[in-house]
């Protein structure tokens, strides 16, 4: 779906999910529910609402279609972030939405996942396994998210062998590691304007692999740093940091830094280095990085 909604949209759900953000452009008489719970009761005001559409009259259900038009004309992020399709009850579904949100890491690590974030629930099928995403899925059968304008379904996928769990296991450290990496390679999609929704589901991969390289290879902590070098990678080469340019000048950081000593600006980084980097130098980097790689592929054959 790609056109602006109209009450034939609406009416093919039984619930939408509004963000935080978006919760005072509701049409006035049309109440929410809260998905603050557990772990997150106190943090009512950043999380998502969830809207019953079965309850809605005849007059509340055309303002919602009016705004929902008004906005999507305006190029605007729609006030409903999800539509969702469930043969449950209204308290079920809130219930689920509420817990599903709160996912355990290692030990006793707890996190906010913001299912209701288009752009992270797209990343999700490439982080959890079949049964963990089925289980984040609950009772909804169909979960539809807008992404640039464009309406998008989604459904649980099939779990074929009857002795496959679908209980939603606590997040390994791999997995969560890479749970905690969506936020990057979302940014960095922004940045890069890879925003459409085949741009996302072809790209999150190689942008993850930058941001776990960049954290490994550098150390790279802040999330502003990591975004930066992806974005780097991206645009030079994934090895852009192994050319003599970039050692060359991550070495003189270091040097500075080690000069400096306690004197050295707080928070100072490798990627400050490598961000320092004249752009005109790029294509040149990159075309080297891509006569080595030749170079060794013919001499492994």
């Amino acid at each position: 779906m790609n056109q602006c909604p109209d009450h034939r949209l609406l009416r093919q759900y039984t619930f939408a999910l509004v963000d935080a953000s978006q919760r005072e452009q509701i049409p006035a008489g049309i109440s929410s529910r809260s998905l603050a719970s557990g772990a997150l009761s106190d943090s009512a005001e950043l999380l998502p609402s969830l809207l019953v559409l079965g309850e809605l009259n005849a007059q509340q259900h055309a303002a919602l279609v009016e705004l929902l038009d008004a906005q999507c004309r305006a190029k605007e992020p729609p006030v409903t972030c999800a539509l969702l399709n469930a043969t449950c009850t209204a308290k079920r579904i809130q219930l689920h939405l509420a817990s599903a949100q709160v996912i355990n890491g290692p030990g006793t690590e707890k996190a906010w996942l913001r299912l209701h974030d288009p752009r992270v629930w797209l990343q999700l099928p490439r982080v959890y396994q079949a049964a963990d995403l089925r289980q984040v899925f609950g009772p909804v059968v169909t979960w539809t998210i807008c992404l640039s304008g464009h309406w998008i379904e989604t459904r649980p996928p099939e779990i074929n062998d009857p002795k496959q769990s679908i209980v939603l296991r606590r997040s390994g450290p791999p997995q969560w590691a890479k749970l905690q990496r969506i936020g990057i390679v979302n940014r960095a999609l922004a940045r890069l304007g890879l925003s459409d929704h085949d741009d996302v589901l072809k790209h999150s991969p190689a942008l993850d692999d930058l941001a776990l390289r960049g954290q490994t290879r550098h150390q790279l902590q802040r999330t502003a740093d990591l975004v930066e070098y992806v974005c780097l990678g991206w645009q030079i080469s994934p090895r852009f940091d192994e050319h003599p340019m970039a050692l060359r000048a991550i070495e003189e950081y270091r040097r500075t830094l080690a000069e400096e000593g306690d004197g050295a600006e707080p928070g100072a980084s490798p990627i400050d280095a490598l961000v320092a980097i004249p752009r005109e130098h790029w294509p040149r980097m990159r075309d080297d990085l891509q006569t080595e790689h030749l170079g060794s592929a013919h001499g492994n054959k």
